[in-house]
């Protein structure tokens, strides 16, 4: 596992999570499969009662699909809207890249994307939470993630 990144701590005794690009592009999609479960940690994290890291490239990943699926407007708002969020952000380093790889390389077709986020949650020994139905039940075995649609 990567050393080189820092460890998050249960801080004020809040829960943390690794949410992927799966689960934050609910938050502006209409009519998507859990999207009740996904707004509910957004106003969660607003609330303070969570925590959300992201490796630095979500961002890059959220808005290649608005970008693509909703109006110039709606995916400016939303590009202020995540920034002015300022989630816990991770860069990838070359450890954590290489632990990503290694989960990349145990499972089939899987994305360094999706194994990122992973490998992110892994390190971290904290939950990823996703809405990837497909790589849940490819990887549920690895541990430390839950699919959206099972979140509380």
């Amino acid at each position: 596992m990567p050393k080189s990144v820092k460890r998050l701590t249960m801080a004020e005794n809040k829960a943390l999570y690794v949410l992927d690009a799966s689960v934050i592009l609910k938050w502006f999609l209409e009519e998507t499969e859990n999207r009740e479960q996904a707004v509910r940690l957004k106003d969660e994290y607003i609330d303070g009662d969570i925590k959300i890291s992201i490796p630095f490239y979500a961002y890059s990943e959220i808005l290649n699909t608005l970008g693509r699926l909703v109006s110039k407007p709606k995916a400016i708002s939303a590009l202020s809207f995540l920034y002015n969020l300022r989630f816990v952000e991770y860069e990838i380093s070359y450890a954590h890249a290489h632990f990503a790889i290694d989960i990349m390389n145990h499972y089939q077709a899987v994305s360094f994307y999706d194994a990122g986020y992973h490998a992110l949650a892994l390190d971290q020994n904290i939950t990823l939470i996703t809405a990837d139905k497909k790589y849940y039940q490819k990887v549920k075995k690895r541990g430390n993630i839950v699919f959206l649609g099972d979140y509380k």
